[in-house]
This record gives structure tokens, C-alpha cells and sequence, in this order.
């Protein structure tokens, strides 16, 4: 059968209209909006629940390095910010020190007077060294009866003398059902022969080994590591 052929007098399909074009793109435009819509929508969503996942770790964070009882940094909390000082610390123009200090005789008054009496006396400590310290300084609780000052620009004999302010102020005003609540204390200062990667065991046991000086001593005295003593 002869194929039909095409002739100039065959009609020509019409160019669609633009309000045809318009109808026929109209549904694809309004698909991608709320594509976009969602997409903006769902990011907004991830970025609240990535905010709020911070701020819960963060706060899971404070609560793992506070101690409970007195609301000091706790002995992880206190070796982590030793950490960043020393890393951070300028020699040879730069001084820190640090005072270990233990509460005399902690056991005695939990045995004798409870162990309420003793956690009083712990946070009659605790707010002691809270007032006595500076801005920048850093107090924690250990654990058990002993506590930390971190100094930062601060040398042994500045320490040991802000130790004893503290230890002064306890004795003379401090009470606890009629007993004074007494610390002991231990000095020391970062030394420029310290090698980098021992200065923070050694700072701590210059400071415990000056705190037993002190404690041998008979008690509520201040002792630095370079054998100078505070106290009665």
C-alpha cells in the first residue's frame, strides 16, 4: 500500500498556548515549593535537636566534674583543668601554684558527731576557700576530706600565704557545735626544671608531700614545699 505522503496542505499541529505552557508547569512548581518547604523545615528540625543534644551534654558534663555536696569541681574536673593550664602555661614568665589542703580531723568528728556534722564541716571549707580565692583561681574538692586551690601567676610564697588567710580564718571563726573546724595545708609552685611531661604529677606531689609536713606537724598549719611554715 502506497505510503502517505506529507503535503504543504496537511494541517500543522498548533505551538501550545502560553497559558497552556503555563497550566502544564504550574503543578511542577508548586511539587518543588513543598519539596523546598519540607527540606527547610526538616533542617530546622536537626539543627533544634542538635542544639538541645549539646546543651545536654554539656550539662551532663558539669554534673560529671561538680562534687555533690559541697558544689566544687570534683578531683576529674580539677586534673582536666590542670591539664589545659599547664599545656597552656608560658615559660619561663608564667607562675602556678597549687594548695592541697584536708580537713582536720574529718573522721573524728563523723565518728563523734555524725556524718551530717562531718558534710557541715566540709562545706564550711568549701565556702571558705570560695571567698578567699581570686578570679581565675580554682578550687575543688579531691574527695574525702582534702581540697585543691589552682593559682594561676602565682608564686609559692603568694600561695602559701593565701593558704594561710584561709586556714586563720577557719580557725578563729569557723565552729562546729562548739569546735573549730581546722585545715592543714601544703604549698608548692611549678618549677622551670619540671620536665613538660611530669609537671603536673609533681606539682601535686611536692603540694601532698608539704600537706603531710604540715599534718606531722600536729595540724592546722600551712607548710610549702620549700620547707617555710605557716600557722600556730
Amino acid at each position: 500500500m502506497p505510503r502517505h505522503k506529507k503535503t504543504t496542505n496537511d494541517p500543522l499541529p498548533k505551538p501550545a498556548s502560553a497559558d497552556a505552557r503555563r497550566d502544564h508547569s504550574a503543578p511542577r512548581r508548586k511539587v518543588s515549593r513543598t519539596r523546598w518547604l519540607r527540606a527547610v523545615k526538616r533542617m530546622r528540625q536537626l539543627a533544634t535537636t542538635v542544639s538541645d543534644l549539646r546543651r545536654e551534654n554539656e550539662a551532663l558534663r558539669r554534673t560529671a566534674n561538680q562534687d555533690a555536696l559541697t558544689g566544687l569541681i570534683n578531683r576529674r574536673g580539677f586534673d582536666e583543668h590542670l591539664d589545659r593550664v599547664l599545656q597552656d602555661l608560658a615559660y619561663p614568665d608564667q607562675d602556678l601554684a597549687v594548695i592541697l589542703l584536708d580537713v582536720d580531723d574529718l573522721k573524728l568528728i563523723n565518728d563523734t558527731r555524725g556524718h551530717a556534722a562531718g558534710d557541715k564541716a566540709l562545706r564550711i571549707v568549701a565556702d571558705s576557700l570560695r571567698r578567699a580565692v581570686r578570679l581565675g583561681d580554682y578550687v575543688a574538692r579531691l574527695g574525702g576530706d582534702e581540697f585543691a586551690v589552682l593559682l594561676p601567676h602565682t608564686d609559692e610564697a603568694q600561695a602559701g600565704r593565701i593558704a594561710e588567710r584561709v586556714r586563720a580564718t577557719l580557725h578563729l571563726s569557723s565552729t562546729l557545735a562548739g569546735h573549730s573546724v581546722t585545715v592543714s595545708a601544703g604549698v608548692t609552685q611549678v618549677r622551670r626544671d619540671d620536665p613538660a611531661e611530669e609537671r603536673a604529677s609533681l606539682l601535686l606531689q611536692r603540694a601532698d608531700q608539704a600537706l603531710y609536713a604540715a599534718k606531722g606537724a600536729g595540724r592546722d598549719r600551712v607548710d610549702t614545699a620549700t620547707l617555710c611554715s605557716y600557722g600556730r
